[in-house]
């Protein structure tokens, strides 16, 4: 009975849930409506909405639709609001989406919107900076200013402050500006006063004065201070040349230069405005050979040109240290169609399977240049999956062979074998064919075959008293591990490493970096 009961009340709760669920209202959306943006100005637009729900506000902004880098928020929860983006360019296209986020956290975000500054008006007149007066020679002076946006200007000058009766004016738009004025009295106070104008017709203005030269000194363009001016005269770089001087008047110039002093076909542009100091680089060249070079220079100043005696400079010799800005040990390069493992100052060459073996991808290969492969000794080459030296026999073939060069030596026998001082955890069994990729040597029948005179036992380990590295003595060479990942990874132990006198591991010859 008390079941039965249960149960009808139980029945009647769940019709009471259903009903409730049924007749009362969902949760309303929170929305984003009326979103309006005001016409840019001054760097500024100001976007507005309606929420609604009172919520805080987040806009997120930039110059492409899928990268909103800026942002700017109202942590403030109301229902209208109303934003403003500054420091927008002019001429710009850009885009921004608006977060709205209630008081329990629930967040709604518009589409992204766009809009343009294309007719964005400017009310700020720009800003004059770094005014002055660069030289005066007799009948010229030459006057520099920055402007913080893009402007053109107006010049009026004369002798007295309150009448400037002449005028210049350069109607490009540019932030920085240089005005030379020519056709001046020599020995003559001048005052000027400058309009700067910005695109939307705000202007700026600031005033100077200058004296004019009461002699005629600056009838030629001449140089000082000329480094290099020879081949010995400064440390050049191997591949580039700094050439500085300094002229007497304000002048643009550039370097003509070759190898050959009577055809000079190379040119690079020194000073692009009027400068007194000059500067050049001279990049991409060779090492160890000699440039010649010229200077040509003209200034609107004297209205006059400038063209140099041929000068000459070397540069420097290619060197370890710097090389080693391009490329470092353990690199794998790429010189023509083929692929080599550098070990310091060495250039070991790989094929294919010597690569694939040892896990390198020939993607990650620098390209090496003939004038830096040139400077790198040959080291013994990587014919395959094996360095030299090492005990390797096929899974159903009892002969041992060891690596040697581009040759697999088949053993003698097994006496042969221990006197080589290799044990059977040595021997590698070549289950992937590798062996098949080395051409097939003459037989081992002695081992000093293999070691020739060499005073250390072979396949032992040893080191200088002096030195980190550890070599490996394997037919009758020293082979150096090229770091501790590869010494363990072919299961050495640091435990067997003999320190050994230099006097006798030094005239030991040097065989095949193992990589």
């Amino acid at each position: 009975m008390l079941i039965r009961k249960l149960s009808k009340y139980l029945f009647f709760l769940t019709l009471l849930i259903i009903s409730l669920a049924i007749t009362l209202p969902a949760a309303a959306q929170m929305t984003i409506t009326d979103i309006a943006i005001s016409k840019p100005h001054d760097g500024i637009a100001t976007i507005t909405w309606n929420t609604s729900e009172a919520t805080k506000s987040d806009i997120y902004f930039g110059t492409s639709s899928d990268r909103l880098i800026y942002h700017v928020g109202n942590i403030e929860f109301k229902h209208s609001h109303e934003i403003d983006l500054t420091g927008l360019q002019k001429k710009t296209d850009y885009y921004y989406k608006i977060v709205a986020t209630n008081s329990s956290g629930q967040r709604v975000e518009s589409f992204v919107q766009y809009f343009n500054t294309d007719e964005m008006k400017e009310t700020t007149a720009p800003e004059i900076t770094g005014l002055r007066v660069l030289q005066t020679i007799d009948t010229a002076a030459a006057i520099y200013f920055l402007t913080n946006e893009p402007s053109r200007f107006d010049i009026y000058y004369g002798f007295t402050s309150d009448k400037l009766d002449k005028h210049r004016s350069d109607s490009a738009l540019r932030y920085e500006h240089l005005i030379i004025i020519d056709g001046l009295t020599s020995g003559s106070k001048y005052y000027f006063n400058i309009l700067a104008k910005d695109e939307d017709g705000n202007i700026a203005e600031r005033s100077g004065e200058f004296t004019t030269d009461a002699y005629h000194n600056y009838d030629q363009i001449k140089i000082s201070n000329l480094v290099p001016e020879n081949a010995n005269q400064a440390i050049i770089l191997p591949e580039a040349v700094v050439i500085s001087w300094d002229s007497n008047v304000l002048a643009t110039s550039e370097i003509v230069y070759g190898l050959d002093p009577n055809h000079l076909n190379n040119r690079v542009q020194a000073s692009k405005d009027h400068q007194l100091s000059h500067r050049a680089e001279l990049t991409n060249l060779n090492p160890s050979t000699v440039y010649y070079f010229k200077i040509k220079m003209s200034s609107s100043l004297n209205h006059k040109s400038f063209e140099s005696q041929v000068y000459s400079f070397k540069t420097a010799s290619l060197t370890a240290e710097y090389l080693r800005q391009y490329f470092k040990s353990g690199d794998i390069l790429k010189h023509g169609n083929d692929y080599y493992y550098l070990y310091n100052q060495q250039i070991i060459k790989l094929n294919d399977d010597s690569l694939v073996s040892r896990g390198y991808d020939k993607s990650v290969a620098k390209t090496i240049a003939d004038k830096y492969f040139t400077f790198y000794k040959a080291g013994p080459a990587y014919w395959g999956a094996y360095h030299d030296g090492q005990a390797v026999k096929s899974p159903k073939n009892p002969t041992v062979y060891v690596i040697d060069g581009q040759y697999k030596r088949p053993l003698a026998n097994w006496s042969v074998f221990k006197y080589l001082n290799y044990k059977t955890s040595d021997i590698v069994i070549d289950n992937s064919g590798n062996l098949r990729n080395y051409k097939d040597g003459t037989l081992v029948k002695h081992s000093s075959e293999l070691t020739g005179k060499c005073p250390l036992k072979n396949y032992s380990l040893a080191k200088s008293p002096n030195g980190t590295t550890v070599y490996l003595i394997a037919n009758g060479h020293k082979m150096p591990f090229v770091n501790q990942k590869v010494f363990l990874r072919y299961g050495f132990k640091f435990s067997n490493v003999k320190t050994v006198d230099w006097g006798i591991l030094g005239h030991i010859p040097d065989g095949q970096p193992i990589i």
